[in-house]
């Protein structure tokens, strides 16, 4: 059992080579997601993190070899030694490492050294302690029935039989404090089967839980339509698997039936392969990431946001519509030049993928970051974008003409001259060798070169403001200050 948002930076070892941003980030994410508490994400990363990290660094796989390990188990481990106090986490190395973590070699040892420390934990809390301890909630078929877990022993005794880890002291807090209700689906001998854990403030399934952290029976979860049903503010979050169709049944998120509509979000993160519905609904938020091999809806409605993120991309998104903000696509690998056919979205973003070719866009702004398109004519067809941000784009030898834009940023192009540019109210050059600029060029705003190398400036150049950010300046041009001054500024170097 366990739930996550904050972070930890990635603990840097000594002598390591440093990690690009984007793997650094990328695992530091995985991690911690894991759990919410500094202390246990700290450990997580010298035990998993740690290990990723050298994946990467032989060539190999480190997604892969998360969606291998059940990381909220670790984390369950970690949360109970912390709470307990464990001998083990005060003796470190010379930089505060336990060395315990430290001389794992692979995942699997982690696994196994999570396993006894659970089985040692439950092996003196067998006893049933339900008086005064638990609370009946609700009747279900089949003579099973549920009931609310209320004390630090209740939560040991259906850790005890459930063999997983509720119990042993890492959930007491959160269960004293009534920041988390948790619940036992019982048979008719009293014998647990299912164990849930809610949020209660937010209304979130964080975990269900079958016998040893497995995936509860479909039996179980098809008994507990009712009491998800008399609860309507309930979600569920990735790791339980599970989500809410339109008849608010629970539908495993790895066998969804075509036309699915979700009530909530779908949120999906490690495994090996998921596939997804031909046609799919989702009412609010959709996030799936880190997982090895996605094949893709040909239909996707989206209510709320859309993120994919490390992700390796199968088929193809014919008609996508994305009703909130924005839809990311994040360290993304395909063999078609496109995963998207046709796009309906306020904002795209497009950040280290195998994308070559632009799709069919209905946006509002859209940015593209580390990828190998060379095609960008596809943007010709917008009028009144309020942004296009374009950066490390090896292949691009040129921008399309494109209408009048709100801000314009160009982030490490091997373009050198500009023979043309939109009328923009703010333009960015960051990062960049420029030649030539077109002349009468006109920014409403302010004009910005950020550790640029400028040639010179454009002849007709119309500015409201001009900045330049670690960069040397050239002389501007008398028409160039002329504009400046007439707006009451002065051109600005930091």
């Amino acid at each position: 059992m366990s739930n996550a948002p904050p972070c930890v930076k990635l603990a840097k070892q000594r002598g390591s080579t440093a990690l690009s941003k984007t793997i650094n980030q990328q695992v530091t994410d995985y991690v911690c997601g894991l759990d919410t508490d500094s202390r246990v994400q700290l450990l997580l990363t010298y035990c998993l993190g740690r290990l990723f990290v050298k994946e990467h660094g032989r060539g190999g796989d480190w997604r892969g070899l998360a969606a291998s390990v059940d990381g909220s188990h670790i984390a369950d481990w970690l949360r109970a030694a912390v709470a307990n106090g464990d001998p083990w986490l005060d003796h470190v190395d010379e930089l505060a490492r336990p060395k315990k973590l430290m001389k794992f070699g692979k995942v699997e040892q982690v696994t196994a050294e999570a396993d006894k420390a659970m089985a040692k934990a439950n092996q003196t809390k067998i006893a049933h302690v339900a008086d005064g301890n638990e609370e009946f909630v609700m009747e279900l078929e089949n003579g099973l029935y549920v009931v609310r877990l209320l004390t630090p022993e209740a939560l040991d005794y259906e850790s005890s039989i459930m063999q997983h880890c509720i119990g042993n002291g890492g959930y007491d807090a959160a269960l004293e404090s009534g920041e988390r209700q948790f619940f036992s689906v019982r048979g008719v001998t009293g014998k647990p089967h299912v164990t849930i854990d809610i949020d209660t403030e937010s209304g979130w399934v964080a975990e269900m839980k079958g016998k040893q952290n497995a995936q509860p029976h479909p039996a179980y979860v098809e008994a507990l339509t009712p009491f998800f049903r008399s609860r309507p503010n309930l979600r569920f979050l990735r790791n339980t698997g599970l989500v809410f169709d339109q008849s608010r049944r629970l539908v495993h998120v790895r066998s969804l039936p075509d036309g699915t509509v979700i009530e909530g979000d779908l949120r999906i993160g490690g495994g090996d392969n998921l596939v997804l519905p031909k046609n799919l609904t989702v009412k609010g938020d959709v996030e799936i990431t880190f997982i090895k091999k996605v094949t893709l809806p040909q239909t996707l409605t989206v209510g709320g946001t859309l993120m994919f993120e490390g992700c390796e991309l199968a088929g193809k998104i014919e008609n996508l519509t994305v009703n909130g903000w924005s839809a990311f696509f994040a360290d993304i690998t395909h063999t078609t030049p496109s995963f998207l056919g046709k796009v309906s979205v306020e904002h795209l973003g497009l950040s280290n993928t195998k994308t070559t070719e632009l799709p069919e866009l209905n946006v509002k702004s859209i940015a593209i970051e580390e990828c190998p398109i060379s095609d960008l004519s596809a943007l010709a067809k917008h009028e009144g974008l309020t942004l296009l941000r374009l950066t490390a784009l090896p292949n691009i030898t040129e921008v399309p003409a494109i209408g009048t834009i709100g801000n314009l940023e160009f982030c490490e192009l091997p373009i050198r001259d500009f023979h043309a540019l939109p009328n923009a109210e703010e333009i960015l050059f960051a990062k960049m060798e420029i030649g030539r600029l077109p002349e009468n060029l006109s920014v409403s705003g302010t004009l910005t070169f950020a550790n640029c190398k400028i040639e010179a400036l454009p002849h007709g150049l119309t500015v409201g403001n001009i900045a330049f950010i670690e960069t040397e300046a050239p002389e501007f041009t008398s028409d160039a200050i002329g504009i400046a001054a007439k707006q009451g500024r002065r051109p600005a170097t930091f």
